[in-house]
């Protein structure tokens, strides 16, 4: 039967995996919009996107592991789908922190290679 730990821990993956799932859906459904913008990012959102779901699905046998499917393979599938879940928002997440890094540095580059000519940086001071 459920205990307290149980039941938190339950909850928290059905709010983790609908939350996020939901916000990841929005923001996919908003880039679909704009072709550039859907080519660099879908492979941030969806990973995230299906990583929620997982999430949620670890949620849903979680719960029922512990009311009405009490066996060993109930609880080696919710771990499995909990470390999927996990692995699928962590590839996201690195990909979100590439394409970051990826920008900043085009950004320094870019700021590097315009200098202004002598004679303005003389009457600027």
């Amino acid at each position: 039967m459920y205990t307290l730990p149980h039941l938190v821990l339950g909850v928290f993956y059905l709010f983790l995996g609908a939350l996020g799932g939901s916000f990841a859906l929005k923001t996919l459904m908003a880039l679909h919009k704009s072709p550039e913008m859907w080519r660099s990012q879908r492979g941030i959102w969806l990973p995230i996107l299906i990583g929620m779901v997982f999430f949620a699905i670890g949620g849903v046998i979680h719960f029922g592991e512990h009311s009405f499917w009490m066996a060993p393979e109930a609880d080696l599938l919710h771990e499995i789908v909990i470390v999927m879940g996990f692995s699928l928002f962590t590839v996201g997440v690195l990909r979100y922190s590439y394409l970051q890094l990826e920008y900043y540095r085009l950004k320094c580059e870019a700021i590097g290679k315009i200098q202004l000519p002598e004679s303005i940086q003389q009457e600027s001071q």
